[in-house]
């Protein structure tokens, strides 16, 4: 009686079916897993620019027009700048709105500072790491509280003892950007304005808009670069208030 078995041939075949299946299998778990890690990476990227309008816009809705008297303090001024990465205005401004230190209150008045500063000063991850993009800077939202003195350096030891350490409220946020630009809309000569200050007019401007660039990679740059592309002119983050 002859014994049965699987011949050389079936075996090498049968190995190349399931080697064939489990590349499949493999590439499809592969494919499912990128896709995930994908998602999640937009989704909190979509989380952090909310967070950023957000943040920007709270603050620019309750601007402070009104400086106390014989302040220092910058009402609402900004200045424009630009070099070869991009735009680097700054807008600095009082606002009523409470900052985010858990010592502030209510109605405390607080000034914020938009300005663009190095990489390294990022407390938070838009879009990519630092690392991934040259010359990529930082955009630093800084809130002081306002403090009960003509300057802040007037203030005595034992007025801050009394504030209960109100300069550690220092409040401060940031996110790697290659570009930050701030426009102000003049209503009485109906056009827009780079540059704005609440000293020489005695006014806040009618709008304020402002545009942002996320950073981009030495690849993406060449890119932009061959197809004409200036991301100046289509921001991706461009606000309205």
């Amino acid at each position: 009686m002859r014994r049965q078995g699987f011949t050389l041939i079936e075996v090498l075949a049968a190995t190349a079916v399931l080697a064939v299946v489990l590349a499949i299998v493999y590439g499809t778990f592969a494919a499912v897993t990128t896709t995930m890690e994908v998602g999640r990476e937009e989704a909190e990227r979509l989380r952090e620019r909310q967070l950023l309008v957000r943040t920007v816009r709270s603050a620019l809705e309750s601007v402070y027009a009104h400086a106390p008297e014989d302040s220092q303090w910058i009402v609402f001024e900004g200045t424009s700048s630009s070099d070869r990465i991009g735009h680097a205005d700054m807008l600095t401004f009082m606002a009523a709105s409470p900052a985010r230190s858990g010592k502030a209150l209510p109605g405390d008045l607080k000034q914020v500072r938009f300005e663009l500063t190095g990489a390294e000063n990022q407390t938070q991850h838009l879009s990519r790491d630092a690392g991934d993009a040259s010359g990529v800077r930082a955009l630093l939202i800084a809130e002081v509280p306002y403090l009960t003195a003509a300057n802040p350096a007037d203030v005595d030891a034992r007025e801050l003892e009394a504030m209960d350490g109100a300069l550690e409220t220092l409040s401060e946020f940031s996110v790697p950007m290659q570009g930050f630009r701030v426009e102000y809309y003049d209503g009485s000569q109906d056009e827009w304005r780079d540059e704005w200050s609440y000293e020489e007019r005695q006014r806040l401007p009618w709008a304020v808009r402002l545009s942002l660039v996320l950073p981009r990679t030495d690849e993406e740059r060449e890119v932009e670069r061959l197809e004409g592309i200036n991301p100046e002119d289509d921001p991706d983050i461009d606000m309205l208030v």
